[in-house]
């Protein structure tokens, strides 16, 4: 139908990149054109698939920065980026300091990093031992139905 009208359907590209690159397997069968949404810039991987399909029309990157990795690659030519928008307060809210906190802010993927983190943070401890770690996010922010581990706030592999 979407086909039959003209229109592109859009394609959300996830962290694994199956379902995405299966999506472009079935427009290609189909011949419907789409648009592919990546909030994180595309991988090497996904970048050689999102060029070479012929019908993917843009390529829609939430920051300029996450086009940087792929200036001198032929998708490219196919991307469009549309900031995020933030809707944030003018008021000014103090925030107390605190020299020895930090702060890990972001899905609980290993595409974040946040394994790094994790393993390094024995050793942070041992040299600062009032060292706070304060985790904000959650493995299920791409993935709804993703398994989460015994602490159930990332996957299996990052709580371990």
């Amino acid at each position: 139908l979407a086909k039959q009208q003209g229109m592109c359907l859009l394609i959300f590209n996830n962290a694994g990149n199956q379902d995405t690159l299966q999506g472009l397997e079935a427009s290609s069968a189909f011949g419907q054109d789409v648009v592919v949404v990546d909030h994180n810039g595309p991988s090497p991987q996904m970048a050689d698939a999102l060029a070479s399909c012929l019908h993917v029309r843009r390529v829609v990157c939430v920051a300029e920065s996450q086009t940087r990795g792929v200036r001198d690659h032929p998708v490219f030519s196919k991307i469009e980026v549309i900031n995020n928008p933030l809707l944030a307060s003018t008021e000014r809210v103090p925030v107390p300091r605190d020299p020895h906190a930090v702060a890990f802010l972001g899905s609980l993927t290993p595409s974040k990093g946040f394994h790094h983190v994790a393993a390094a943070w024995p050793s942070v401890r041992s040299s600062c031992p009032g060292a706070s770690l304060r985790v904000i996010g959650s493995a299920k922010l791409y993935n709804r139905e993703q398994e989460l581990g015994q602490h159930v706030f990332a996957e299996s592999k990052e709580e371990s």
